[in-house]
């Protein structure tokens, strides 16, 4: 499980020829800090053998959000 903090992720100072490429482009939002509360070895799901709808069932739609947000983490 993480949370969100307040601290910002530090930017990367780009070089100077970056820079000047990108004149007139908007600036990258903040990026904030998610941090660790808890960790888990393994999920038991019962009932297995068929799967509920996503929408209707929280905890489908919270493992597939959390396997999307690990795919773009990892």
């Amino acid at each position: 499980m993480v949370s969100s903090t307040d601290r910002i992720l530090p930017k990367e100072t780009p070089a100077p020829e970056a820079i000047e490429g990108n004149k007139g482009m908007d600036a990258e939002p903040d990026v904030k800090i998610m941090e660790e509360q808890s960790a888990f070895d393994e999920i038991t799901v019962w009932g297995h053998e068929s799967l509920p709808e996503d929408t209707a069932d929280p905890y489908v739609k919270g493992i597939e959000e959390w396997i999307s947000f690990s795919e773009q983490v990892c």
